[in-house]
């Protein structure tokens, strides 16, 4: 499974959820955690019609299973992550 982070330097939330996905990728190492800058990479957020960020995609055996977008509690974003694994 991966987990995609795609974020922006000037987003607060973004900011705001970066120690929560490094504390979960360390928490979870059977997960790969990947992040894109949308700013320095926009061909592959508007691919996949990213409009809002931080938003995060979930692919599990290479298909895109779930999206999610917004800060949230560490817990929450466990949750979403697992939901669909």
């Amino acid at each position: 499974p991966v987990v995609v982070d795609y974020w922006a330097e000037w987003c607060g939330p973004c900011t705001m959820m970066r120690p929560i996905v490094e504390e979960v990728a360390a928490a979870h190492p059977e997960i790969a955690f990947a992040t894109m800058d949308t700013m320095a990479n926009p061909a592959t957020p508007g691919r996949y019609g990213i409009m809002a960020i931080p938003t995060f995609h979930v692919f599990n055996g290479g298909e895109l299973v779930h999206t999610f977008a917004g800060a949230r509690p560490k817990k929450k974003f466990v949750e979403e992550i697992l939901k669909r694994l």
